[in-house]
């Protein structure tokens, strides 16, 4: 009753109809509404229109966050605008005036022109019409429909589907006489007949609308509009005949199906849509635009605004389709158009959308909010930042946390009303001009606006904003400039594709996304932009018109030069020479603390104060490729820093040499300061000169020393190799460093002089090029991870060198050490699946002294919603205990480890458990500590660890397999069954049952009473002579239990050496001392599901803090920060900086 009155309502809201009247329109949609079209309720059957809308009005942050897959997205201005147009129809922006026109019968009907026209242009438009006056309907019966052979509606029912058939739905008694009146007309016009048996199913037509905004650009600019209506649109398209019994309703006066497509369909626009691509496909963007049934035809003059209407009304008369004259006006200056205000001047927003927001109160509900947001979806194009004014309305929406409206709320909420009071007017761009593009990174929100340039002044076209994700705001600075770069030209990839682009920025991008080493993603933006033409220019001024709301405030005319003083930028350095590590590490950072890391590698010996000054070079190179021109520096090196600053005399030759290249550098910035500062503020720098970038670093390679670059004749005076082979095959002389004549003619054999070049023949037949030893680790560098190398191992990277023709006396030993500590080639090498450490076996002293735990699952669920298992098993009788779980938690694991083991079995000496949050939390291990119990944890990925518990795992769920076989949800009910199986079935490795290691005596099974066993049926008798022989048996059972015990711990031990003999065949010994550096394998939650395959094998590097005598570490990783459980040497290789 309440949707009917709902209904009832709208109803009389319509503009020209009286409480109570009912047109013909109106009634209409009563009857749609009542349609079983695709199972709707009545609530969601008002059509496609209403559908959109509800969901355009939650859907403000899923459109801020929307992205580009595969070229198909779904915008959230294409949808309000959708829903605005369809509710509201085109409407001008200005008065208009009612003139007459006879129709064919001789009638008179009312027309609307524009009131801005002239009244010569006004009579000229009328006769236009006049002329034309056939293509208008006035009623249904003036509609003849569309050529089927043009359009007919198929619903593309799936054959297998098993129609439904729902009941009629009880509506108003006030209701019923005008649907019975609609029906009549409908029946009346042909569009429906009546059926017998009602049925749908129907898959989707995939066909796409328009895009909202390319229609509205091309609409910009055109001085005179005319806004057409379909008359009953869908209407006038005719069904598919077969699909007609489909198509259905129900009334009081009976079952009705549609021979004209009704609204509501699923596929109905898609096949409007088609129709009328098709219908004027000469005409659209030269002088037409249509989206579904409405239609703007635009000019730049009166005169060809005519022969524009004179070609559409032809069009529309050949294909029989008719317009509603009382929603069509003609020769308009202004009007809305698909939720946009088109002028000649530019786009502004919907003034009735934005007045819709500035009358609304602030929300109560979180409903209220939503319709908030979905109100501000369509406006979204206008509004400067949207993402970080929207933000708080969503911290209000998320979780199930009660509503409540913030300050901060209220503040955006205001805000917004203030900002759209005074909206920008919009520009289309013209073709071929460029376009500027202005970045900005709020603090949950990235922005951009995109603007054109007109002599001075600065345009804006698009205002784009995206809320970040959890992940995504932990980006740095500089990679949130480039992901809004991403978001803006995966946003406005129509613009990006016509114009060329210009990044207005201070920040590197272009250093970012145009550098040789990438991060993952800064390595896919990379290539995604690059099919763009975008530059990157620095922003020397701000023009606050084209930035409106977004840099600076809105100004009219003038330009708003705003100085920028000239800040300096921080570096700071670190180098380091030692045993594991060799390298340095520099870290800029911007005035406004954008950070920039990049590690630099040496790959020839270096001094501490080498490496620093290397370093300090390497830093001042960056900066100056970054067009850095004033410097502070800051490094952990007294002596570095007094010798640049002139304090110190460098009077080491090569500190000398190094100190003449650092101020050759420096003198070609404007400003540059360095300071000695204590290792704690420079740690950046220095994880970086150890262990390399990690994140959005980079990594640069050196085969020589700086100081040694660009000179040439000094380094080919060096000494080398090839000098004795090139003196005496070209004077025929022995060189000094010749100690062996006769061997050294015999080598010279194999060389020869080849265009002033020593070449080797090789034993293959090739002449391969001898290079000197400081060309090797460029050759190298290409063919083993050039554009065409494969990143081989030693021995295919040495037959890859030859082949490609060069060769020097230590191929062999450079190759295989350069493959050997490849970064990369470490990272995603193959999991080394021999065990590294000799089997070792955990051995308890007593029953029930140690035990080891775990949990299993998940299982179907069982009664109580139980899905896991707990299990613990005393590893010296393997007496088993088990729990069902419905949900694992510290307190549940401390309750089972109090009431099953300690207050059943006496308190353990261990417990030996994997590194689940269950068993590691605070609570647990205070617990066992408060307990004196010794909590021993599994290596981390190693259940080997813990292989008693694991072993018991496998047993249980077998034999619950083949207990509960199809009822899977019975495997609580067979668990009695299952661990009194296990507790007494004998143990291979002890040779005993656990019931009798731990009660001294087997356990009576139920076998015995259905077969009696000799000992129940003496039980049975009762005798007084066996009650005494029985209690003396038990005695002398439980006197021995202490040898049973002992035999069985020998069997044991016995068994476990035997396995660990078998074991240690096979294993790769690997063992790490303190210092060492390593990699470890990278656990399942360290893999990426989007890179799936291309996941790294190994992460790293970690220093081996601690190693453990049983085969774990403790491991630290670069920020100096331990790991917080030990790992097996299996899962670890060793790295190689």
């Amino acid at each position: 009753m309440a949707e009917a009155e709902e209904l009832e309502k709208e109803m009389t809201e319509q503009e020209g109809v009286e409480k109570g009247e009912i047109s013909l329109g109106e009634a209409m949609k009563v009857v749609e509404e009542l349609a079983e079209v695709e199972e709707i309720s009545l609530e969601e059957a008002r059509g496609v229109r209403d559908e959109e809308e509800q969901r355009q009005e939650e859907s403000l942050e899923e459109a801020m966050e929307v992205d580009e897959v595969g070229g198909e997205e779904l915008e959230f201005e294409q949808e309000e605008a959708r829903v605005s147009w369809e509710r509201s129809g085109l409407e001008p922006a200005e008065e208009v005036v009612e003139m007459e026109v006879l129709t064919r019968a001789g009638e008179a009907q009312r027309i609307r022109i524009s009131g801005g026209l002239s009244l010569e242009d006004q009579e000229r438009m009328r006769a236009c019409i006049q002329s034309n006056v056939d293509i208008f309907a006035w009623s249904a019966a003036d509609m003849p429909g569309i050529d089927a052979d043009v359009a007919c509606h198929r619903l593309n029912l799936d054959p297998r589907a098993r129609p439904i058939r729902q009941k009629m739905r009880a509506i108003a008694t006030k209701l019923e006489a005008p649907i019975r009146e609609e029906v009549q007309k409908l029946l009346d016009a042909g569009f429906i007949s009546e059926i017998q048996y009602p049925g749908w199913i129907s898959n989707v037509d995939c066909y796409p609308l328009p895009r909202i905004d390319a229609l509205v650009d091309s609409a910009v600019g055109f001085s005179l509009m005319s806004f057409l209506d379909a008359f009953s649109g869908y209407h006038q398209i005719r069904m598919h005949p077969p699909d007609v019994k489909d198509v259905s309703f129900i009334t009081r006066e009976g079952c009705f199906s549609y021979k004209m497509m009704p609204f509501g369909l699923k596929n109905a626009g898609a096949t409007y849509q088609r129709m009328m691509d098709r219908i004027f496909r000469d005409q659209r963007g030269r002088n037409l635009e249509v989206y579904v049934d409405d239609l703007m035809v635009k000019s730049k003059c009166v005169d060809s605004h005519l022969r524009d209407l004179e070609e559409t009304f032809a069009t529309l008369r050949r294909f029989k389709m008719r317009l509603n004259p009382l929603k069509c006006v003609f020769g308009a200056s202004r009007g809305k158009f698909l939720g946009h205000l088109l002028t000649p001047a530019g786009v502004e927003p919907n003034p009735d959308k934005v007045k819709a927001i500035l009358d609304l109160e602030s929300p109560r509900s979180a409903k209220e909010v939503q319709r908030l947001t979905g109100k501000l979806a369509g406006l979204s194009r206008f509004l400067s930042r949207s993402g970080d004014r929207c933000s708080s309305f969503f911290k209000v929406l998320r979780g199930n946390q009660a509503f409540e409206w913030t300050v901060e709320c209220e503040e955006a909420f205001q805000g917004l009303k203030r900002q759209l009071s005074q909206a920008p007017l919009l520009q289309s761009p013209k073709e071929g001009e460029d376009l500027a593009l202005y970045l900005g990174v709020g603090g949950e929100a990235v922005s951009s606006v995109l603007v054109r340039e007109e002599g001075k002044k600065q345009l804006p076209v698009y205002y784009v904003s995206r809320i970040l994700k959890k992940a995504e705001l932990r980006y740095p600075i500089l990679e949130k400039l480039a992901y809004a770069l991403v978001i803006s030209a995966r946003k406005l990839r129509p613009y990006f594709q016509a114009h060329s682009i210009r990044v207005v920025t201070d920040h590197p991008l272009r250093k970012v996304l145009e550098g040789v080493e990438h991060s993952g993603r800064l390595a896919k933006w990379s290539i995604e932009l690059s099919e763009f033409d975008i530059s990157f220019v620095p922003r020397l001024s701000i023009k606050a018109q084209a930035v409106a709301d977004f840099l600076a405030d809105y100004v009219t005319e003038a330009e708003v030069e705003e100085p920028r003083p000239q800040e300096a930028w921080k570096m700071v350095v670190d180098g380091a020479s030692g045993r594991h590590s060799l390298g340095g590490g520099v870290v800029l950072v911007s005035p406004q603390g954008v950070t920039i890391e990049q590690a630099v590698t040496f790959h020839f010996p270096v001094t501490n104060n080498q490496a620093e000054y290397e370093a300090v070079i390497a830093g001042l190179r960056l900066a100056k490729e970054l067009e850095i021109q004033d410097v502070e520096a800051f490094t952990d090196s007294m002596v570095v820093a007094s010798q640049i600053r002139g304090e110190f005399e460098a009077r080491e030759p090569t500190l000398a040499r190094y100190l003449s290249k650092v101020r050759t550098i420096i003198g070609g910035l404007r400003s540059f300061s360095i300071q000695h500062v204590p290792r704690e503020e420079s740690m950046a720098a220095d994880r970086l000169a150890k262990f390399g970038p990690r994140g959005g670093g980079t990594l640069t390679e050196l085969f020589r020393p700086a100081i040694e670059e660009g000179e040439v004749m000094e380094v080919n005076r060096r000494s080398s190799w090839v000098d004795p082979l090139v003196t005496f095959l070209t004077t025929g002389e022995l060189s000094k460093e010749v100690k062996e004549a006769k061997s050294f003619r015999h080598k010279t054999a194999h060389y020869l002089m080849l265009e002033g070049s020593l070449h080797r023949k090789m034993l293959s037949g090739l002449l391969a090029r001898c290079v000197t030893e400081e060309e090797v680790p460029r050759i190298l560098e290409e063919v083993h991870s050039g554009e065409c190398g494969s990143h081989s191992g030693g021995r295919t990277l040495e037959a890859r060198v030859i082949r490609q023709g060069y060769f020097w006396r230590t191929l062999r030993k450079d190759t295989a050490e350069f493959a050997r500590r490849c970064r990369k080639c470490q990272v995603h090498a193959p999991l080394q699946l021999l065990p590294a450490q000799r089997l070792r076996s955990i051995t308890a002293p007593w029953p029930f002294a140690i035990w080891g735990m775990d949990l299993v699952g998940p299982f179907p669920p069982a009664s109580g919603q139980r899905r896991f298992l707990l299990v613990m098993i005393d590893y010296f009788s393997k007496w088993l205990e088990i729990k069902p779980l419905t949900k694992v938690t510290s307190q549940v694991i401390r309750n089972f480890v109090w009431g099953e083991i300690i207050c059943r079995h006496g308190l353990p000496q261990a417990i030996v458990t994997d590194n689940g949050p269950q068993f590691a939390s605070e609570e647990f291990i205070n617990f066992c500590t408060q307990s004196e119990i010794d909590l021993r944890f599994a290596s981390v990925h190693h259940p080997r660890s813990n292989g008693q518990v694991e072993a018991a795992n496998k047993v249980i769920v077998n034999l619950l397999k083949k207990k509960v076989e199809n009822l899977k949800g019975s495997w609580v009910e067979q668990l009695p069954s299952v661990l009194w199986a296990l507790r007494t079935t004998p143990n291979t490795a002890t040779g005993e049952t656990p019931f009798k290691l731990s009660h001294g005596c087997e356990a009576v099974l139920p076998v015995e009473f259905e077969v009696r066993s000799p000992r129940v049926a003496a039980a049975a008798e009762g005798s007084e002579a066996w009650r005494v022989e029985n209690e003396e048996g038990l005695r002398l059972s439980l006197d021995m239990v202490e040898e049973l015990r002992d035999v069985a711990a020998i069997r044991e031990e016995e068994i476990k050496r035997r396995m660990a003999r078998y074991f240690d065949k096979h294993i790769r010994v690997k063992q790490f001392a303190e210092g060492d550096l390593v990699l470890k394998k990278v656990d399942a939650a360290g893999r990426s599901a989007a890179v799936g395959k291309l996941n790294p094998s190994w992460e790293g590097p970690y220093i081996v803090e601690k190693a453990l005598v049983n085969g774990g570490y403790y491991l630290q990783d670069a920020e100096g920060r331990t790991l917080s459980h030990t790992w097996n040497g299996d899962d670890l290789k060793r790295f190689y900086p």
